[in-house]
């Protein structure tokens, strides 16, 4: 029961078919209990179908954070 989930590059090399399957699992995770998930993802695709917030990183800095209206 973990209140927050660090994930870096967690779909990298997941076949399509899982990471449909993996995204459900952490919409579940998020579901269920007081918790948030902070992932990293170089997948334009991921982050405009799964992500609430999108933070854009440059160099190392934080360059722009917004709601994901995708």
């Amino acid at each position: 029961h973990a209140r927050l989930y660090l994930l870096d590059e967690a779909t990298a090399g997941m076949d399509p078919v899982f990471r449909v399957d993996f995204y459900n699992v952490l919409r579940k995770i998020l579901a269920e209990g007081d918790c948030s998930i902070l992932m990293s993802t170089q997948l334009q695709t991921d982050l405009n179908r799964n992500m609430d917030f999108i933070a854009r990183m440059e160099n190392g800095r934080m360059v722009s954070f917004e709601e994901n209206m995708a």
